[in-house]
């Protein structure tokens, strides 16, 4: 397998010591070669400000790659298009929709792309924008799956997730994509929150490179409030890949880090992960 060398920075994550800053949100830059890739890009509160402390520009990226289109991952995004108006933007067609969340005895709650990123993307450059319906390659060795089929019956989008305020239309996340690269060990995912599942997601992976491992894990599994069958489900089909290493972080929840971290095969490969961590593969 071909010898490469990428360096991830976490750059927004509910995770930090001051004083970087830590927020509800996600975002990590990927360096490889010439390019430097933002994959999502947190909720607007913490990336500036991390970035200036990690002395990390911001102002001469490659691409922007957005895993779904809630505010916790499209933050920053119309500041983001004005200092890097060349760099290329992979988004799924249905990022931009209308989103809400309705948990029983609260307010309806938007969660969707703020609208400055929306008017940001319109006036983007359109040679420039990539949609992402299907699995695509930003280089040769860094993909997105696109829109990820749905076949364990186990697993769900993770919560109350709605189209519309009155809670008619259910949110089927079709936007919800990972990212993974190939490496000198194997295959490194990315995930933003996985609401597409963490098995569902891994498996089309796995279809897409049938001849290389599952070495490297890092993001979000939005496991907090899944039942124990399907945390368990998971923590099995973990198991059962040569992982080298775990760094689960944003929306994967203390109870689903802990499961997975207590089970003897992944006990020692489950790493912490927090704002300003650096990981090379």
């Amino acid at each position: 397998m071909a010898q490469y060398s990428t360096r991830i920075t976490v750059l927004a994550d509910n995770i930090a010591t001051p004083p970087l800053l830590s927020e509800h949100g996600f975002a990590v830059l990927i360096e490889r070669d010439q390019e430097r890739i933002l994959f999502d890009t947190g909720q607007g509160l913490a990336l500036f400000e991390n970035a200036e402390q990690l002395g990390i520009p911001l102002d001469n990226l490659t691409a922007i790659a957005l895993s779904h289109g809630h505010y916790d991952h499209t933050g920053n995004l119309a500041q983001l298009l004005g200092l890097n108006p060349h760099c290329r933007l992979y988004l799924h067609p249905d990022c931009t929709v209308e989103r809400y969340v309705l948990h029983d005895n609260q307010p309806v709650k938007m969660i969707g792309m703020p609208n400055s990123a929306k008017q940001a993307i319109a006036k983007h450059d359109p040679a420039l924008i990539h949609l992402t319906s299907q699995a695509c390659k930003l280089t040769a060795e860094i993909s997105l799956t696109g829109t990820i089929p749905k076949f364990h019956l186990l697993e769900n989008t993770s919560g109350p997730f709605y189209l519309d305020q009155a809670g008619l239309h259910i949110d089927q996340l079709l936007d919800d994509q990972s990212l993974w690269l190939t490496t000198k060990h194997g295959i490194c995912v990315i995930t933003g929150c996985c609401h597409t599942g963490l098995i569902n997601t891994l498996a089309f992976i796995q279809q897409q490179e049938p001849n290389a491992p599952l070495t490297h894990l890092i993001g979000g599994l939005h496991l907090a409030n899944a039942t124990s069958e399907r945390l368990d489900a998971s923590v099995q089909y973990l198991h059962q890949q040569p992982w080298q290493h775990l760094y689960l972080s944003h929306c994967t929840g203390a109870r689903a880090t802990d499961a997975i971290g207590q089970h003897p095969s992944l006990i020692n490969k489950v790493t912490s992960t927090y704002v300003g961590r650096v990981i090379n593969v």
